[in-house]
């Protein structure tokens, strides 16, 4: 998880929650732009992946070790699967992320 925070016990002000089914590079480049742009404020990332069935979702970790990923056994759709990501943030402010959007600027 990406706390950037002031202190040790600080929580993230903002939880970006992305969604992935079968869109490992869309995902990927996704993540890379949050990681890129965001500055001045402390988030965390949570990837849910919908039951992926053309990737490993364990590899995202691979590239981001830092992101919080929860597997969803089955793809129950979008609804469902931004539940599970809300149900694991710890922000204040939820930010819910189509994985097909890329941040050009902070």
């Amino acid at each position: 998880m990406y706390y950037y925070c002031t202190n040790y016990f600080d929580l993230p002000t903002v939880s970006i929650i992305i969604l992935n089914y079968n869109t490992f590079a869309l995902t990927c480049k996704c993540i890379a732009t949050v990681i890129e742009f965001t500055k001045g404020v402390s988030y965390e990332i949570i990837l849910v992946d919908n039951c992926s069935t053309k990737d490993n979702a364990n590899d995202f970790l691979l590239h981001f070790p830092n992101i919080t990923l929860i597997k969803s056994p089955a793809n129950k759709g979008f609804a469902n699967g931004n539940n599970l990501g809300i149900a694991a943030a710890k922000g204040e402010f939820i930010l819910l992320l189509n994985s097909d959007c890329y941040l050009i600027d902070d």
